[in-house]
């Protein structure tokens, strides 16, 4: 901000206005002050620039705070250009300021309405797809199938499991109840397989129609869901920048007379 301000109090434009409202070049040109250091009278438009020029300096300070020295030949004509100096700058940066704000804005629009339409499409292909599966949540879905049927088949398989253990003790494997068991856990174990090939096949009892694996099926659903949570954070940040933009930001700037 130093080069800026520097750079506006060096310019015509605003020399000129503090010109308007102070005579600078009556109190620069009083044949009271020294010859070397007097603006001469007839001084043309550019030499009386870079007079002025010479006096006024910028200095960027501690704090944020610009501090503009004011060289004058009484202290009530140095107090009054301050003041008038002071007051245009605090009008220039406001300007400026309120400028970058709108432009903030602008671009800070731009980007949450573009992640409002990203975070909308990915909702709609998330919707989309589980509309053609007829699936609220593949991966729930899935998930429950393997610990209802799988699970259930696991807990009988281990209960046939145990009765056969503490039968062995007392019966020998070529007795009937021995074989009975070792049919059933052999059936229970094949089923399972099955259960299982079944979930990851996407056939008999899958519940997607076009008989996708369930494999394919919740990796399908877990892209097109981490796409949306993407979505979603990127709709958060450009909402809170949005947002934010809302409070401009002040700048301090100060007068230092001599």
């Amino acid at each position: 901000m130093q080069k800026v301000i520097s750079s506006y109090v060096a310019s015509d434009t605003f020399l000129q206005n503090i010109n308007k409202k102070i005579d600078l070049r009556e109190h620069y040109s009083n044949p009271r002050i020294d010859w070397l250091d007097r603006l001469p009278a007839n001084a043309r438009n550019e030499d009386f620039l870079a007079y002025l020029q010479k006096r006024f300096t910028v200095n960027d300070m501690i704090g944020g705070y610009d501090v503009i020295d004011v060289e004058a030949f009484d202290p009530k004509t140095a107090a009054a250009i301050a003041k008038v100096m002071n007051d245009d700058i605090d009008s220039m940066v406001e300007t400026m300021t309120e400028r970058e704000r709108i432009d903030e804005m602008k671009f800070a629009k731009t980007e949450l309405d573009r992640a409002e339409q990203e975070l909308l499409a990915a909702k709609l292909q998330t919707a989309q797809f589980q509309d053609s599966h007829q699936q609220f949540d593949p991966v729930a879905t899935a998930a429950q199938l393997d610990t209802t049927v799988v699970g259930g088949l696991e807990t009988q398989l281990s209960q046939y499991r145990a009765l056969l253990s503490s039968r062995r003790d007392v019966l020998g494997d070529n007795s009937p109840t021995m074989k009975s068991l070792q049919t059933q856990i052999s059936a229970l174990e094949q089923q399972i397989t099955a259960e299982r090939a079944r979930l990851a096949s996407g056939g008999g009892a899958s519940a997607d129609k076009g008989g996708m694996p369930y494999s394919e099926l919740v990796e399908q659903y877990t892209v097109l869901t981490e796409k949306e949570l993407f979505a979603t954070n990127i709709y958060n940040s450009a909402e809170q920048a949005y947002e934010a933009g809302r409070t401009p930001s002040a700048r301090k700037t100060t007068s230092r007379r001599s």
